[in-house]
């Protein structure tokens, strides 16, 4: 007797591999001009800048508009990551961060489904975050992220 998967079956099993992911947590583009760019978001597109950082070798500014966010990324050196991804791929998606409640269980479950990270997994105050690398076929890198820790 053989015995038919039900919806809940396939659920359990589509769970079991994949790290649930809840929201978009930010979208990141790389730009060469943060200038012109926060311009474009802000007066054009009517979001707001809620900060300016610099870390490393990039400048970046938050854009947010109604819980919508977008970090602007601007490489301060030829050879940063953010002047690479300019050169290599153009302007624009960097990578797409998803918030997910255990990084380390998401990041293995990925690495499982054949998912290769640029990154290990980053733990800093108020973040723990890992990169995925770039996929071959979409140019797609995601940004496991879980803020708040």
């Amino acid at each position: 007797m053989t015995q038919s998967k039900t919806k809940s079956d396939s659920t359990d099993q589509q769970n079991d591999k994949q790290p649930v992911f809840q929201r978009i947590n930010h979208i990141a583009l790389a730009v060469r001009d943060l200038e012109a760019a926060i311009e474009l978001f802000q007066n054009k597109l009517g979001f707001e800048l809620t900060r300016r950082r610099q870390k490393n070798d990039m400048l970046a500014a938050d854009m947010n508009c109604n819980g919508i966010y977008f970090v602007l990324c601007q490489g301060m050196t030829p050879i940063s990551e953010f002047s690479r991804i300019v050169n290599d791929h153009g302007i624009g998606l960097a990578h797409i961060a998803l918030d997910v409640e255990d990084v380390d269980a998401a990041v293995t479950t990925l690495i499982k489904q054949g998912v290769e990270f640029e990154t290990g997994i980053i733990r800093e105050v108020g973040v723990t975050h890992a990169f995925s690398s770039r996929d071959e076929h979409t140019g797609l890198s995601v940004e496991v992220i879980r803020c708040g820790e």
